[in-house]
């Protein structure tokens, strides 16, 4: 959706000879910031979810060689 808009705007500005600006800023100027930023979460994204796996194979090789962690006792009152 982003790349359609970005392109009717250059073929707008093409047609015209003058930048589209929204509030005295470039749309195209926009758009790119936009997709770097959705880049970046998404590589943020990523990166926490090969943590969270990582994390996830280190503590069941730690099971491995251990055994698992007890779990906490309840007070019989």
């Amino acid at each position: 959706m982003v790349e359609a808009l970005a392109s009717k705007t250059k073929a707008w500005e093409s047609e015209r000879g003058i930048d589209f600006t929204y509030d005295g800023i470039r749309l195209l100027a926009m758009l790119e910031e936009y997709n770097i930023l959705r880049q970046e979460k998404e590589e943020e994204r990523k990166r926490q979810r090969d943590q969270k796996k990582l994390q996830g194979q280190l503590m069941a090789e730690h099971e491995a060689i251990y055994g698992s962690k007890p779990s906490p006792m309840k007070n019989q009152s």
